[in-house]
């Protein structure tokens, strides 16, 4: 199943995204609570922030007798600054401003920042999506079944290897190269016959998705006429036999998406430390006369692309 929960750099992403929110915002607040404070009127700055005094006395002459009058006049003291750690309100003002404007840029670089992940997180997660429709969905050929025929009378093997569809939409242009021969056990790849792919005559159809298709190999060099039946059939794991029967080859098809040639290679082999086992009833391809049995599929050389 598709995991679309959110990544642990995204979690972060977006708490580091509301940290430089709300730092911003203490900030706003900040500045609109100077702003606040420089607008009241001095006098509510607190106590002490100003005091009356009287200013000096001076003479005023009313009449031509001379008379004076002696007057004296209350004059208002400036406001003094609040200092905070040596700086005045409209210091802190600038300043807060100042840290503003930098966190409203820091604020729009990080908001840009987030928009470019988040735009390359969609088309990962588009990506994502993409490969998983294609791998639920693409052709998939694999082998269904391995048997080998073999006709006493003529003292001849056959391998049958039956291959299917097992996707959901058609290969296309599919090959199948393969061959029967014998080896010596252990199976040594190095010493197994090449598998040609370039071969002109290899015919080439397409294989719809359930559909399936069977490969007869007759053996390929005269050494497999002489095979002792009753020798292979007596290997086991405990005291193998020094030959075997090995049916192997690749096939090759595209699908429906055509990204890249896809290769299935298969390994089937009789003898060595299995023997023969599993004898099958014949189908209507085989001679009654004959005996089935099924192949095990090797350790090695059963891939799939």
């Amino acid at each position: 199943m598709l995991d679309l929960t959110p990544s642990n750099a995204e979690r972060r992403l977006w708490a580091n995204a509301a940290i430089v929110l709300v730092t911003v915002l203490v900030i706003v607040f900040s500045v609109a609570e100077v702003a606040g404070y420089l607008d009241q009127p001095c006098n509510d700055h607190g106590a002490g922030a100003y005091d009356k005094q009287e200013s000096p006395e001076f003479t005023l002459t009313l009449n031509e007798d001379g008379a004076t009058y002696t007057q004296h006049r209350e004059t208002e003291q400036e406001c003094d600054e609040p200092d905070w750690w040596g700086l005045g309100s409209e210091s802190w003002l600038a300043l807060l401003t100042l840290a503003l404007v930098i966190g409203t840029i820091a604020l729009a670089v990080y908001t840009a920042m987030l928009w470019n992940e988040a735009k390359e997180g969609g088309k990962a997660t588009l990506k994502r999506l993409e490969d998983h429709h294609r791998r639920d969905v693409r052709a998939y050929i694999n082998i269904e079944s391995a048997r080998i025929y073999y006709d006493p009378g003529q003292k001849r093997w056959e391998s049958r290897i039956i291959w299917r569809n097992f996707g959901k939409t058609p290969a296309n242009d599919v090959r199948i190269f393969g061959v029967l021969e014998l080896a010596q056990w252990p199976i040594d790849q190095m010493k197994l016959k090449p598998i040609n792919k370039e071969d002109a005559n290899a015919s080439r159809f397409v294989l719809g998705p359930t559909a399936s298709r069977m490969k007869i190999d007759e053996p390929y060099n005269a050494g497999l006429l002489g095979v002792d039946f009753d020798e292979l059939r007596s290997g086991d794991w405990e005291v193998p036999v020094k030959v075997c029967l090995v049916a192997h080859g690749k096939i090759f098809y595209w699908d429906v998406f055509a990204e890249e040639e896809r290769v299935t290679d298969y390994r089937y082999y009789v003898g060595g430390n299995e023997g023969l086992r599993g004898e099958l009833p014949p189908t209507r391809n085989e001679p009654a006369m004959g005996s089935t049995y099924r192949m095990v599929a090797h350790s090695k050389g059963n891939d799939a692309t």
